[in-house]
């Protein structure tokens, strides 16, 4: 395991953000992170209704990120520290708490290995459902949906 202090310079969706990785001796490394063993729903997709459900996990992980004043501590697994695009793979800690972990439990994302999108849909659907029945979520779907399904 390894853990580095990283500034974050921007959220880019639920599930990824920009950082400034702080390497020691005034050294620094511009990077983009992944966040390790959880899925978003998208915020860059055509479907409105899962888009809104990428844009409540964007900002519920800019709201952790503003708490922490920018400035995480990113952990890695040896072995695992890049995933498929290149990106770190990392655990975002604010204040001692894992922020990937919060996000499961806050029904924002859910647990993700490297499965098919299709095969962590149903857990993708639980949380909209907790979601719904918490209040925090308010998306009307539109009327077409209702009739298809």
């Amino acid at each position: 395991m390894y853990e580095y202090r990283a500034k974050v310079t921007r959220v880019i969706d639920g599930d990824t953000v920009d950082v400034d990785v702080d390497l020691g001796f005034d050294v620094w490394l511009k990077s983009r992170v992944r966040l390790y063993g959880i899925d978003t729903p998208e915020s860059r997709t055509r479907n409105k209704e899962e888009k809104y459900r990428g844009l409540l996990a964007k900002e519920y992980l800019k709201s952790w990120i503003k708490k922490a004043k920018g400035i995480v501590i990113l952990k890695t697994k040896k072995g695992e520290e890049t995933g498929k695009f290149g990106r770190i793979l990392a655990d975002i800690i604010v204040d001692g708490v894992s922020v990937n972990k919060l996000m499961i439990k806050d029904n924002y994302a859910v647990a993700y290995h490297g499965q098919s999108k299709k095969s962590i849909q149903t857990a993708h659907d639980k949380n909209r459902k907790q979601l719904i029945e918490s209040g925090v979520y308010k998306y009307k779907l539109p009327k077409e949906y209702h009739s298809k399904n």
